[in-house]
């Protein structure tokens, strides 16, 4: 078994203790799972923990292009400390802007055995009726993009809408 979601704290929602080490021996103690993918948030790797949390970049991708370079340099340094570590495959969790772009250098990108597309935050320019349909073109660009894994896909819609329809789910 390969575990293909786990954050270390390098993501600012993991716990304070989740190291490589710590995942890497966790991976050695259980004779059930093989590897582990450290998937990352993207936007903890571009942003600092302020920017990142005020999701301007979901609106407005120039702050996204205005930390490219100080994102692309700490992603190249996750990708060098995942290197060191044969227990962990090197993946990113990533969402898709405003204008269908990922938190991420698409260049870098390539360097990823597994990228999860999550739907973290979304702020649609359209009446609250068509969230839904917001909400499921957005989901549809993100796995047609070439992700490998859909992370928490009714993460946001279930906390901006009352009842899902049948259908969604």
């Amino acid at each position: 078994m390969i575990n293909y979601h786990c954050h270390s704290t390098r993501s600012y929602c993991a716990e304070r203790s989740m190291n490589l080490d710590l995942i890497v021996d966790s991976v050695k103690q259980d004779d059930t799972v093989q590897a582990t993918a450290l998937t990352d948030h993207s936007f903890a790797l571009y942003f600092p923990e302020d920017v990142a949390w005020s999701w301007k970049y979901m609106n407005d991708s120039s702050v996204f292009d205005e930390y490219l370079e100080f994102g692309n340099k700490r992603v190249e340094e996750y990708l060098n400390a995942i290197s060191k570590y044969p227990q962990l495959l090197s993946g990113i969790e990533i969402e898709m802007m405003h204008d269908n772009r990922f938190t991420i250098d698409p260049v870098l990108l390539k360097e990823f055995e597994v990228v999860i597309g999550s739907v973290h935050w979304l702020n649609p320019p359209v009446l609250p009726t068509n969230i839904l349909d917001f909400w499921k073109k957005h989901t549809i660009d993100i796995m047609n993009k070439g992700v490998d894994i859909l992370g928490h896909p009714f993460r946001w819609i279930l906390g901006a809408v009352d009842v899902l329809p049948e259908h969604i789910m």
